[in-house]
Parts: structure tokens; sequence; C-alpha cells
């Protein structure tokens, strides 16, 4: 029974009973909704049912939702929306649009954190759910751990479960897991034990936890994006190298959220308002950003406070009288309109435009009348209040169009103002309503009568110093509609559930831009090719992923004229280029910099605090790939080209790009027949751009293998693929090859390929490549072969290769053989290691047998005699050699760090870049050392340990045998007293010195 209680009266008002039978159980949590009567209760058994009931407390409808399959452990109800999120005993969040229409069976989102690797054992069921005051926000908590925040569209804003699975979450307690039996689960540590509570403003979120001590509550400090649906068209010069900005409003600072070209990251900078202000007018209620990016303005409860990006300094709007007088509702800057033919500029200067409720508060009445209006301030905000112009009801956002303001006001209306500067008053302006010719307001209403939420114009194409006539409006109800601001056509709706929306503009280039675009050609720097988003386009987010409306040849009011059956628009669900993370949350979309710019969650972990806590991490998101795919779609091949040749420089992970570009063209192919054109398209593109060979087998590799025959199909045959890149001295990509090859091509042509792969990675002394490919190149050895095996340094199948053992395992059904590497292959090492000997660069010596698995002992005990390839027959001489080739190999490093530090205090350099993986040479020298001591190489050993100074080693060996002292003293001061490096001279003598 649902009951009202009078709490003025004390009394028991109407009442009325809503279960449908005793197996239903009692009410277990109830809401309701005064304005229109609607009440949801839950019940023991997992049914919801949601009734609306009238002054009589008569029911006038119901609407059951059923606990099966699966009962409702908690009922979470907006009021103002009416939407209703229910949780589930599978630990899932359905989330219904309507409480009284819609159906159980089809609910509009179905939340959870499986597809972050977290199931109903690992989190439990859900046990509480509250949206926010907004109802843009729900908060949820599971009964045995896990806290989590989603949007209205899907997107997770937070979660305090460490990604990665069960076991690795994060704030939970390390103690064994407890078990459970049916609905008995025992809650962790940090588990939720009462729903979520929302703070003022909806930027905390308070949650009661299970704590060691008994129960604690956690506050969780939120920021709001601030909404821009202004996007500025691609610059056709090139001279935009930044993103537009984006902003978070928290309760008491800001986060700006921008990059640059140069930059492969985006920046979240933290501004907090001066505390003066806080104190006085907290919580921060309202932000807007310029479209320059230099102002950002913020209002609280009260007054505003501005922010100058560029000299990082606040400012206040005049004093605590004139702070306490207005209550800012929405921002926006007036822009100066570019000159034209017969109009002067009307705005001198950049004006900020706050549209507030003015006048103060009356204290203790109810009979107040507030007042609406514009306040102008000059200097986009640094500057004096230059006039308020009156509105004639509620306001609730405004927009600026050049000269121009469009206002939105509380019954749906939107009228269109323009503001001008003053001819008998120089820096003071006017503004006037629009008026069409015949002399009417330029205004509209919605036809909805819905709540505008936000709002973009487009000035006209044709002349954009006329004020703007069509509009794009998103509602509160998440509608978004073309409107026309003359009146003249009915309002058209491209969109339903969505969240944020950003309009383009059109860009069509200037003539004399186009014509030198057509002489030029240089493609690097060739941007003017007219693309799809050119001709104007709106980007939209929501519950469906993003879509993109664009404009009927370059006109958003032929969309007015002709109806939204008239417009080209792409979905997320049919492109996967728009598709992105499900835990990025867009702000921006940004055409120069060719990437959606949004913001996630990040656990950071500090040794200071005893829990985990969150930071805001921007990331982008590149749309290359999408451009490229709806150019090549259209036919346009060259205009794609260029327009890629143009993206590589101003696109972070360009290369990441394009590979999707490949993969989801790959994808598509196996699932649709006309989709091997696009794969072919797609080829073709990308065998014209560098990267061509590094996005191929890229692809390849991050794909089944049973897609690698579509692939190339198109792609060409991979081992003449591979062989391109030997001749590009791009070793490493060419070695990615191999393993295609052998698929596609047969064994025989993957290990021919891999031997030549081989032989340019021993030339380029790429010794951990060289490893890699002798693992591929094993082989089971045959008996009949080992028993004719030539004696020497071959004696022993496994004696110069001898691979590690995981390598072996990782050969999978091979490991259970014995493996050898072939003659041919061992030969080929040999011939290398014997070059380098005669050398004497020992540096790569060293670098080879600590790297790859070829037996240094036995190649010093074998080649190191009077016949070897390693002989030292003049040991003056081979200290001159060597060093030479230390002292080489130092000036190349430098010369490919750029470094101007190219001296040494060593012989041999001891040092390695910083971040680098390689090893100093020192370290090479050093481990070769140890191989000739424990081949018993002295010559060598005495060698090594004169480059290295090793004085240690040296007394070592003349205490054993001390005839080797005399001849030693004589040849190092010998070759100190005729070398002309002087490095050589002084580390000899130093030596020569110590001994």
């Amino acid at each position: 029974r649902v009951v009202f209680l009078c709490w003025e009266e004390g009394s028991e008002g109407r009442s009325a009973t809503c279960a449908r039978s005793e197996r239903d159980g009692g009410a277990t949590s109830v809401a309701w909704c005064r304005d229109t009567g609607t009440v949801v209760v839950r019940f023991d058994a997992g049914a919801v049912c949601a009734l609306e009931i009238d002054a009589a407390g008569d029911v006038r409808r119901r609407n059951w939702f059923d606990a099966f399959p699966c009962p409702a452990t908690c009922a979470a109800f907006h009021r103002g929306s009416r939407r209703l999120a229910l949780g589930t005993a599978d630990g899932e969040i359905r989330v219904y649009d309507d409480a009284m229409t819609s159906e159980a069976a089809k609910p509009r989102h179905v939340f959870g954190l499986s597809p972050w690797g977290f199931g109903v054992e690992d989190t439990g069921a859900l046990a509480h759910a509250s949206w926010s005051n907004d109802g843009r926000a729900l908060a949820v908590g599971w009964r045995r751990r896990g806290v989590s925040v989603w949007s209205e569209s899907g997107c997770l804003l937070m979660c305090t479960l460490h990604h990665g699975g069960g076991d690795s979450a994060v704030g939970t307690s390390s103690s064994p897991r407890a078990t459970f039996t049916g609905d008995e689960e025992v809650p962790e540590m940090g588990a939720c034990l009462a729903p979520p509570a929302w703070g003022v403003g909806d930027y905390a979120l308070f949650v009661p936890v299970r704590s060691e001590s008994g129960s604690k509550v956690l506050e969780y400090a939120l920021a709001k994006s601030v909404s821009n649906s202004r996007v500025a068209p691609r610059s056709y010069d090139g001279g935009c190298d930044h993103d537009d900005a984006s902003l978070l409003l928290g309760d008491d600072r800001i986060f700006i959220v921008a990059s640059s070209a140069t930059s492969t990251r985006v920046h979240a900078r933290q501004e907090v308002c001066p505390s003066e202000y806080v104190q006085r007018q907290w919580p921060m209620c309202v932000a807007g950003m310029s479209p320059s990016g230099d102002r950002v303005a913020v209002g609280g409860v009260r007054g505003c406070v501005v922010f100058d990006t560029r000299g990082e300094c606040w400012s206040q709007l005049g004093d605590v009288e004139e702070e306490n007088s207005f209550e800012a509702i929405a921002f926006d800057w007036m822009q100066p309109a570019p000159p034209t033919s017969g109009r002067q500029r009307s705005v001198l200067q950049p004006v900020l435009a706050i549209v507030a409720r003015l006048g103060r508060t009356r204290m203790f009445t109810k009979s107040i009348k507030l007042s609406y209006g514009i306040s102008f301030y000059a200097d986009g905000g640094k500057g004096d209040l230059l006039m308020t112009m009156p509105l004639p009801s509620e306001a609730t956002g405004v927009y600026a169009c050049g000269e121009f303001l469009l206002v939105s006001f509380s019954n749906g209306e939107i009228a269109v103002y323009e503001v001008e500067e003053t001819s008998s008053n120089v820096g003071a302006i006017s503004a006037h309503h629009v008026r069409e010719d015949a002399g009417l307001r330029r205004k509209t209403t919605l036809n909805a009568g819905g709540r505008v939420q936000g709002m973009c114009a487009v000035p006209p194409a044709a002349a954009p110093e006329r004020a703007p006539s069509e509009c794009v409006v998103l509602t509160e109800a998440g509608e978004l509609f073309v409107v026309d601001l003359t009146d003249e056509y009915d309002q058209v709706k491209l969109f339903d559930d969505v969240a944020e929306f950003w309009v383009v503009g059109s860009a069509n280039a200037p003539q004399e831009m186009m014509m030198q675009g057509d002489e030029s050609s240089d493609f690097e720097s060739d941007a003017r090719d007219s693309l799809s988003v050119d001709g104007g386009c709106v980007f939209a987010y929501g519950a469906e992923g993003m879509r993109i409306c664009y404009f009927p040849n370059g006109d958003l009011r032929q969309i007015l004229i002709n109806g939204a059956t008239s417009c080209d628009v792409e979905r997320a669900a049919n492109n996967p280029e728009l598709e992105f993370d499900r835990e990025l949350y867009p702000m921006s979309v940004s055409l120069n910099m060719n990437r959606i710019i949004g913001v996630t969650q990040k656990f950071s972990f500090a040794d200071a605090v005893d829990m985990p806590y969150f930071t805001i991490a921007p990331k982008s998101h590149t749309i290359v790939p999408y451009i490229l795919r709806k150019l090549l779609s259209s036919g346009q091949h060259d205009a794609a080209l260029r327009y890629a040749r143009a993206a590589r420089r101003q696109t972070p992970h360009f290369m990441h790009a394009l590979e999707w570009l490949l993969f989801t063209a790959l994808e598509r192919s196996n699932r649709e027949i006309t989709s091997q054109t696009v794969l072919k398209q797609s080829i073709a593109l990308l065998s014209e751009l560098p990267n061509y060979l590094d996005v191929i087998v890229s692809v390849a590799r991050k794909t089944d293998n049973t897609r690698w025959e579509s692939l190339f199909k198109y792609a060409g045959k991979p081992s003449e693929l591979c062989v391109k890149a030997l001749k590009l001295k791009r070793i490493r990509i060419a070695a990615c090859y191999i393993l295609v090859v052998d698929k596609l091509e047969g064994e025989t042509m993957g290990r021919e390929i891999a031997v030549r792969v081989m032989r340019a990675a021993l030339e380029a002394r790429e010794y951990k490549l060289v490893e890699d490919l002798i693992k591929f190149l094993l082989q089971p050895a045959d008996e009949a072969a080992k028993e004719n095996q030539k004696p020497g340094i071959f004696k022993r199948v496994l004696e110069v290769i001898a691979p590690p053992p995981n390598s072996v395992i990782a050969l999978g059904g091979r490991a259970d053989r014995e493996l050898a590497l072939g003659e041919p292959e061992q030969l080929l090492l040999k011939s290398h290691v014997d070059s380098l000997g005669r050398e004497r660069d020992v540096a790569a010596m060293g670098a080879f047998m600590s790297e790859t698995s070829f037996d240094g002992v036995a190649y010093l005990k074998h080649e190191t005699d009077e016949n070897g390839e390693a002989y030292i027959s003049d040991f003056a001489g081979s200290i001159e050699l060597a060093a030479r080739r230390l002292r080489e190999g130092k000036l190349r490093r430098a010369a490919s760090s750029q470094s101007s530090r190219t001296e040494s205090l060593f012989l041999v350099d001891p040092t390695r870049a910083v971040g680098s993986k390689v090893e100093s040479d020192a370290t090479y020298v050093t481990s070769l050392l140890a191989t000739a001591r424990e081949a018993g190489c002295t010559d060598w050993s005495l060698l090594l340990a004169t480059l290295l100074g090793r004085a240690d080693v040296l007394n070592e060996f003349f205490t054993n045998e001390p005839a080797l002292r005399e001849p030693w003293m004589n040849i190092a001061k010998r070759v100190a007293t005729n070398t002309s490096d002087a490095t050589l001279k002084n580390h000899l003598t130093a030596l020569v010195s110590d001994i």
C-alpha cells in the first residue's frame, strides 16, 4: 500500500494498493514524482511497478517490470525525465526511457562491467543506484564490491574497480574472498552499503562503504563537461596548429583541455578560482570559453570571474556589490566580423555577453519577481560594463555568431539580436532585434515546446555578414533539431538520444587559393581538396555513439526545405572508424587536427595516500580513417591521397590511423561481398604512402592468419614486399613479413626470405633480430647428417648455435626433438664473426656473442690459432685497429643522436643514450673478455683488458705468466709513443703507469 503523508498537518492522506498478489511480497523501496503523480515501487520478489495515482488516491494506470527472468535488486527513478534504472541480480543495470510506457523486455540501455572483465561472481548483484539531480548521470554500487558512474549515453565515467579482471580490483582487502550462497553475499572492504548521494550541483558523490573500522563515507569530487558546439572549419592555409580548447567545470575550479599539432598528447590544465570569490559564491554553476580560447568566464551563485589563459590571471567583474547584482545563466563572446565591401566592422573588440538574472533577491517573501537581461563587458570580460539589455522573459542560453546573438528562452523561443557600435560614442555599443523585411522580429519557437539545452547558428555561406537564418538546437529531451529562425519552414528533427553535438560550418576555399592548389604539385602541403565535412555537418554523440549528418549541397537550409531524408547520415554502427572507447566522453571535434578530444578516468597511486585516487586523463580519437573511407567510397582517390599526405603532419599516431582504416576494411570484407572494393581502394591508397609496408605487415600480424589471403590478394606477394623493405633498409619491417611468407608461400620460401633478412641484419648489426631469426630457422637435426658432420667448429650440432631453453619451448610441437641450425646458416654467422675478428671490432663481437646464441667460447678456441680467422699476429697493430673501430663507433652514435659530445675520457665508451635499451661498448667488450678468458685465449684476453684499462686482469696474467709482462710493456709504450690518437696515448700511458 502506498500512503501519502502531509508534513504540515502531520496526518495520513490518500493511499492506494499497487501489489498484484502475495507472491510479490512487501515493498522495499518507493520513489514519487509530485508533478505527474508517478510512483515507482520495488517488491521483495524483484518485481517493480510504476503507477500513476491521482489526487483522490485512484490508480489511473500501472506498468509492471516482472522479476523474471532476472529479478530487480534495486530501482532508481528520476523525477524530471521519468527515466527508470533497474539493477538486477546478474550485476547489470537496465535503463528505461519512461517508467510508465517502457516495456520490461526492451530496455533502452544495458550497462555492466563484463566488457572490462568483471562478472557477477566478482561484483555480486547490483545493490544500489541513484540518478544525479539533472538526470545526466547514474551512480551504482554492487553488493560485493565496486561503485561506478555512467552517463545517460552509456559512457563509463568512473569505476572504483581497477580494470583488468576480478582479482586486480583496487581498493579491496587482500583477504580471501568470502563465499556466498544464493542472495547471501558478504560485502568486501570498500563495498557500497547504501544508495550513493549526489552533492550540491552534482559536483560530489557521497558513497557509504564498508571499512575495517565498520563503515565510512567516501566523497568523490566530480567535474562537468561544458558544452561548446562551435567547431572551426578546416584551415586551407595550414595556419591552425592547435585544437579548439575544451572546458570542464568543478565546484571551485576549471580544467582546460587542449593540445597542439606538435604534441601527440592532450593536456588538462587545472585552474582554481579565486578563493575570495569561491568563499562568497560557492559552488561554481556555469562556465564558458571564448572561441579563441584566451578567456574563460566562470559564474558561481552570483557574479562572475574571468580567467586570462595567456596572462594566467583571474579578474572579477566589478566590485562585490555588482557581483551580487546578477546571477549568470550563460556566457558567449562577440567576435569581430570579417571586413566586407560596403560594410564596416561593427564590434571593434571582443565583447563578453552574459545572460543573467538581474536584481537582488528579497528576504522573507515569496512574491519576488526576477528580471532578465544581457550585460556586455569590454575587452572580453576584463573591461568595463558597456551596456545591459533587458530581456522579456526567462532566458536559458546564448550563442554568438559574429555580431549577432541568439538567445533562447524557457518557453522554447529563440530570438536574434544584433550588436553594433554607436556612432555618437566611440567604444559604446547598442543592441536591438533583427527584423525581417516585413518588419517582424527574427525569432521562432520550438514546436515541441522543449527547453533548449544547446544551440549553434550557422552564418549564411553566401553572405556571412548577414544575420543567421538557421540554427541547430538540442533540447533537454535529447532531441536535435534544425530550426528556421525566419519561421518560414517547420523545424526538422535530425536525431534522438543526443547528449553532445558539434556543428561544422561551410569551409569553401577562396577561388584564388583553389587556383594555386591546381598549379601546385607539392602534395605534402596540399590540403585544399573539398572534403565531405567542408560542406558543413553536424557531429552528434549519444546512446548510439557518434553520428554525422552532412548538409545537403553544403547548405543547412536544404534540410529545412527537403526534410531529414535529404541528409547523408553516417552512424557508428555502420562505420567502425567512428567507434571509440566506451570510457571516453567526447568534448570537442577538431577538423584541423583530425581528431575528437575527450576525457576519461585514470587511477593514480601515491605512497602518501592510503587509497588510489582518480585523475582526469584527456585522450584523442583520430577521424582520419573515417574521412579517408568517405573519400574513397565516393571515388575521390586523388583527394584522399592529398588529404592523407597533408594529415601526416597534423595527426598524432598517423600510422595507427592508417592501420585502423585497413583493419576495418579487412574485417568487413569477410562479411560483405561489396566491401572487397573498399579493401582494394584502401590498399591502393596506402600503396602510395611511405608507411605502406609498415601498415600492411602490422595489420597482418594483428589479425588471424585466415584473413591473410584476402589482404595480400590486393597488397601483393608478401615475399616481394619483404624484398622491398630490405632495399629500403627497413630490416625489422622485412623481418615481420617472414611468418606471412612462411604461411602463404610455403616453408621453403619462408626460410629463403629469413636467410636474406638475417644477412641484412648482420650487416646492420641488429643482433637481437638475428637471434630471433636463428630461432625461426632452427629445424629438427638429421641424425645421418650428424654422423657426417665435419670436425672442427661444427663437430657438434649445438656447439656453435645453442638456443636457450625458452626459445626451444616457444617452438611448440618441435620442442620434443633435437634442433639444429643448417650448415649454410651457421657458415653465414661464422663468416660474419670472422670479418669482425679480422677488423678487430671488439664491441660488435661482444654484442654479437651476448645477444645471440652463438657459442663464442668454441669459436675462440678454434679460430685463434695460427690458421684461424681471429689469429693475432701483430699485437701492436691490433691495439691501434681496435681503438680506431671503437672511436668510429662513438662518432657514428654521436652523429645519429646529434650530440656534440664526441670525445670521451675512456677509450671504451661506458655510457649509453638515455632511454636506450642498447648496452654500452664497455658492457659488450667486458662480456667478450669473459668469453676469451673462458676459452683460454691469452692474446685476445690481453688485447681486451688493454682496451678496457683492466690493470687487475693484466696483473693476474703477469703473475701467472711473468714472461708476458716485459713484451706487453714494450708494445704498450711503443704504441703510446707512435700513435696520433691522443685518447689512446693517454689511455696507454696511464695503464702502463698502473702496471
